[in-house]
């Protein structure tokens, strides 16, 4: 049996190394060296055996450990990183369905939170008063036809979807607009992508208000399509109050 074989199988064993046991094999030049083994912190006693054994074979090694983390977060912090990845990625041209995934996830759970606080008309796309009762049903099933596509397939599992990549702008910016009502906390992505919209339309800019980064973009002549100008921002200390809409 190898030296590799050996040390792969030892880890298997529960009894003698816990499941949760990360092993990093390194392939060096001539033979195989296992140069480092990463346990977790709580089990790191139970290397101890892998650890023998390394010495047996007077395999060069290092035990190093790393911890486990649990992290607790409320739901709106959660949908407030969704939007910030989405916007960073937005600005970086990412994958425009990642884009779209992330910034669903984050405006949906805006909107309920919104709701459950009785802002009833916060999202321009699903809230707006001006959509007919008897079709907001059918308005509501089109703005999501692509976040569930994106997300589901158990009913069509080879279905197909014609996806306008523009639709991301408006998404963004509804996700950015519902969350400037509902927290007092900036975030520093939201304040960018609005500036950078009102910079792309700026019929719009007044409909903002302390809307920084749009002043600060028409003030330097930054273009709308310097995406790499506006992605600098995200996480710039320019902005200290959220951008907000103009009542």
């Amino acid at each position: 049996m190898s030296q590799t074989d050996f040390v792969a199988k030892l880890i298997e064993k529960p009894r003698l190394c816990h499941r949760k046991t990360v092993a990093l094999f390194v392939l060096g030049i001539g033979g195989t060296k296992i140069t480092q083994i990463i346990c977790d912190q709580d089990v790191a006693e139970r290397s101890f055996y892998l650890c023998a054994t390394l010495a047996v074979f007077k395999t060069p090694f290092r035990v190093a450990t790393f911890r486990r983390y649990m992290t607790r977060i409320e739901k709106l912090e959660a949908a407030r990183r969704n939007l910030a990845a989405a916007v960073r990625l937005f600005f970086e041209q990412g994958d425009p369905i990642a884009i779209h995934t992330l910034a669903a996830a984050a405006q949906g759970v805006i909107r309920d939170v919104a709701r459950t606080r009785g802002l009833a008309h916060t999202s321009i796309l699903h809230d707006h008063p001006d959509i007919p009762a008897d079709t907001q049903k059918e308005w509501i099933k089109i703005l999501n036809a692509p976040r569930n596509f994106f997300k589901h397939a158990d009913a069509d599992p080879n279905g197909t979807l014609e996806f306008d990549e523009s639709a991301n702008e408006t998404l963004l910016l509804d996700a950015c607009l519902i969350l400037s009502e509902v927290s007092d906390s900036a975030l520093s992505e939201a304040n960018v992508y609005l500036g950078w919209f009102t910079t792309a339309n700026p019929r719009l800019h007044g409909a903002l208000s302390n809307n920084q980064i749009g002043d600060y973009a028409v003030r330097n002549g930054i273009s709308p399509q310097d995406f790499d100008k506006f992605r600098d921002l995200c996480g710039a200390k320019l902005l200290i109050e959220p951008t907000r809409s103009r009542s």
